[in-house]
């Protein structure tokens, strides 16, 4: 985290965002995601990062709607029955318990899409976000963002608790007084910020402010 760590040796002028790393073990985890590349539709067109092959977008070939069955009784399919049926070419495995939706917005088209955020056993992973556009008819016709395969290693209870984490970041950053806008624990590899990789970690997402 050096370059977050440089970043905090700066004067507070608005707010500065910094982790409190929580490690019980002294190991880096690695992951691999094997899995994103499986359970796709023939129809369903994909799109990789260039930068680390992961899924970030996926659309129908053809154009239009992506095929999706409804639930039950359902008059159409939800996102979440999309992302039941079609979510494994991002590496979702249960969408139950690594999703949770947090808002849907409706455009000036009459469009729907839908936001949800990913999370580890109820852990939030940090810039684990998939989003669900609809056409106006409700057909899923997209779904972009990145999905984080975190290893069952990764712990999820915290060795410090808040006002540690809090002491901490005021210390890293010479200012005692630094008011706690937010904190909250997360699974967050520096990789995924822009940073360096140094492997999946749970840490408190801290956010400070003068």
């Amino acid at each position: 985290m050096s370059r977050t760590h440089n970043n905090c040796s700066m004067v507070l002028r608005e707010r500065i965002r910094i982790y409190i790393v929580i490690m019980s073990t002294g190991y880096t985890l690695g992951v691999t995601a094997s899995t994103h590349a499986q359970g796709i539709a023939p129809a369903v067109e994909v799109v990789r990062s260039s930068r680390t092959g992961e899924v970030v977008f996926i659309r129908n070939a053809q154009g239009g709607a992506i095929a999706t069955r409804a639930a039950a009784n359902a008059p159409k399919a939800t996102p979440k029955d999309f992302l039941q049926e079609h979510g494994q070419a991002f590496g979702i495995q249960d969408v139950s318990n690594q999703l949770v939706e947090k808002r849907n917005r409706v455009d000036s088209l009459g469009q729907s899409h839908t936001t949800f955020d990913q999370v580890h056993k109820g852990v939030p992973v940090f810039t684990g976000v998939i989003k669900v556009h609809q056409d106006v008819a409700g057909g899923v016709v997209s779904a972009n963002g990145r999905f984080r395969v975190v290893s069952p290693k990764v712990p999820v209870a915290a060795i410090i608790d808040e006002d540690a984490a809090k002491a901490t970041g005021r210390a890293a950053l010479s200012a005692p007084n630094a008011n706690a806008e937010k904190i909250e624990l997360v699974i967050v590899d520096t990789a995924w910020y822009g940073d360096f990789p140094s492997g999946q970690r749970l840490a408190y997402y801290l956010i400070l402010s003068d």
